[in-house]
Parts: structure tokens; sequence; C-alpha cells
């Protein structure tokens, strides 16, 4: 729903972003205003109880421009093809305000909320160099077996060019994961 797009950077190249394996990083990029208005409601409906709304809203807050939103939000419900295990429900919220506080300087503030309820399922055990071969309705979750999940992430970026090729950028995210079950 807040995805924009995907980037993936291979190789040792990938150490320059941090402390990780020279395998490879992935960035997620969340959508972020636009100065355009732009609207879009979507509605997936499918089997098994399958249903997904989401909104993504966007465009300026006042006539010069300088304040601009972006509201995406979702909910997901899925009664699963497995009999014996419980339905996943998936609520989502972002909020982002972005302000050009003069020609030079920009500033954006972002939340995140997320609460999801699903069956606590680590997958299936393998044996040798296959994974067990079991009925497709088949679950070793109880019906007791459900995690609650709720995140909470919330952050700026702030930036400001001195010229064509000087800039400072200055970022901060606080983010909080409680795990229920």
């Amino acid at each position: 729903t807040n995805l924009e797009r995907v980037e993936v950077l291979k190789g040792p190249a990938s150490i320059v972003y941090g402390e990780i394996q020279p395998g490879g990083i992935i960035n997620l990029v969340t959508k972020q205003p636009l100065a355009e208005p732009f609207y879009q409601v979507d509605l997936d409906i499918g089997s098994r109880g399958l249903l997904q709304p989401q909104v993504d809203i966007t465009g300026p807050l006042n006539s010069e421009g300088s304040i601009l939103y972006r509201l995406n939000a979702s909910y997901f419900h899925d009664d699963g093809f497995i009999d014996s295990a419980s339905d996943t429900e998936r609520t989502f919220i972002s909020p982002v305000l972005a302000f050009k506080i003069g020609d030079r300087t920009d500033l954006t503030v972002s939340a995140e909320y997320s609460n999801e309820d699903a069956p606590f399922d680590n997958g299936l055990p393998v044996i040798g160099d296959r994974v067990v071969d079991v009925l497709f309705d088949r679950s070793v979750v109880t019906r007791d077996g459900f995690v609650e999940s709720e995140l909470f992430r919330v952050g700026y970026n702030l930036e400001h060019r001195f010229s064509d090729n000087w800039r400072i950028r200055n970022a901060f995210e606080y983010s909080s994961r409680n795990v229920l079950d």
C-alpha cells in the first residue's frame, strides 16, 4: 500500500550502507506527497473471504503548494485455505506531510501504523532436499496459535541545499513493534 518501489543493490558495494553481509541490500522506498492531486481507491475481493480495500490520496494543502500531503491506508481480511486456522486481519495507515520551508529547504514528516492478527506459522520442515509432503489444507497451527503484531513508526527528513553541488540532509525515525500472543 505504501511502497513506491523496491531497490536492490547486489554484491560487496552494499557494505557501504552499513554493517551487513556483502551479498546485498534491499531498500524499500515509500510513497511521498505529490504537487498534483491524485486519488486512487482499490478494492480486491476474492475467494476464501479475501477483502482488501486500499486508499491513496495526495496533493497540496495550500494554494502556494508549500505544504503537501499523502495518505495511504488499507485493510486486509482473509479466511485462509486451512480449515483449522482462523482469519488473518491487517490494518495499515500512513500519513505524510511535506513542507517547503524555503527555496532550498524541505522538511518531510511521516508516520506509519499497522496492526496484524495472523496465525503463527513457521512453515513446514525439510527432510533431505524436500519439504515434507502434507495435504494442502493441513495445518500445524493450533486454533490458539495466533500472533497479534502492532507497528508504529514516526520520523522526519530535513534537507537544505546550499548550492547545486552542496546539500545537507538529516533524518530521524522512531520505531516500535509489539508482538502479543
